[in-house]
């Protein structure tokens, strides 16, 4: 499980995920698996890395408080440390804060650092999970340049923006590394 992606406006977080699973020697396992999953009506999670280790994490996800993204994050972070051995997964957590503003963060569940980071309104932020070397471009320089082609050529960053976007830097990526697929995902929270 290798590639996911998050565009964040003022107004809506899109995530997006491919659908490959391999395993460790890069045999395919899996095309159609979601690596998104809403949480609540608020929250979305995506992981990558392990798919036994972001099930273990799927399988506890009732124990988590899911009243805003801040206790989600904190209680999941917690949670994962406390039952054993930590799972080690990549992942992006977005929704809306206690305040009902947009949030989102992306964690390493070795390190559990975070920061909630927001979008100033009329602004775009975008945040990738890719864990390999072996493109032949730079998949966060790409998808930052793309971004801010977009944001120089339309009027409006509007939800299909943002799709075109992500599903252009998959779709890249999935030529050039066997772990990624074209079977997008696509989930999205709005303000």
């Amino acid at each position: 499980m290798s590639f996911a992606s998050l565009l964040a406006t003022d107004s809506f977080i899109s995530f997006m995920s491919d659908g490959r699973v391999t395993s460790v020697d890069n045999t395919i396992v899996q095309e159609g698996y979601s690596k998104l999953h809403r949480v609540s009506d608020e929250i979305i999670l995506a992981m990558t890395g392990s798919k036994d280790n972001a099930e273990r994490i799927l399988d506890n996800i009732h124990m988590y408080d899911k009243s805003s993204v801040e206790s989600f994050t904190l209680s999941l972070l917690e949670g994962i440390t406390d039952n054993g051995p930590t799972p080690q997964v990549l992942m992006l957590i977005g929704g809306r804060n206690r305040l009902g503003k947009l949030v989102f963060t992306s964690v390493n569940t070795m390190t559990t650092h975070y920061s909630l980071d927001t979008v100033e309104p009329g602004g775009v932020s975008g945040e990738i999970l890719y864990n390999s070397q072996n493109l032949s471009f730079n998949a966060y320089e790409y998808f930052g340049v793309t971004v801010q082609n977009a944001l120089k050529n339309n009027k409006i960053f509007d939800k299909e923006t943002a799709f075109n976007i992500q599903k252009e830097l998959n779709d890249k990526v999935a030529k050039e590394d066997i772990t990624v697929n074209t079977r997008i995902f696509h989930e999205i929270i709005f303000k």
